[in-house]
């Protein structure tokens, strides 16, 4: 995890539509990647799981709303998978720009994945130092 603000850190209109955007890539790029055995539909299903979990929680950052549960009983995700999920996109990004070196489109979208998992590092030191604080004063 690094300390350095990303270029799309603020922009949380731009990172709730990029959230929304990976998961109906998700939706519609899974069932097929399920038919041709590329993806089990276990794998699948939490994928879209996890995804649908961050875009609600980025949904809700925009509008500056309660943030949705991040627990997988209530069909949502644990920082933690939302974390792991966010690190991967953001390692494909970065590889699919970096392979197209003059294409600004490619690297403004890796940058803001790699805000999105910016975000998500945060968010998940909080939850455990939280945790900690809480778990000291008991």
């Amino acid at each position: 995890m690094t300390d350095a603000r990303p270029r799309y850190a603020d922009e949380h209109d731009t990172l709730a539509s990029l959230s929304a955007h990976l998961l109906g890539k998700r939706i519609a790029l899974y069932p097929t990647a399920v038919l041709a055995a590329k993806l089990t539909q276990a794998d699948a299903d939490t994928g879209i799981r996890i995804m649908t979990a961050i875009a609600a929680r980025w949904r809700a950052i925009a509008a500056r709303t309660a943030l949705p549960a991040t627990c997988a009983c209530c069909a949502g995700a644990s920082l933690r998978e939302q974390r792991d999920t966010l690190r991967a996109s953001a390692e494909r990004t970065r590889q699919i720009a970096a392979a197209a070196p003059g294409d600004t489109d490619r690297a403004d979208y890796a940058d803001a994945v790699a805000a999105l998992l910016w975000h998500a590092d945060h968010a998940l030191a909080a939850e455990s130092h939280c945790r900690g604080d809480h778990a000291q004063a008991a």
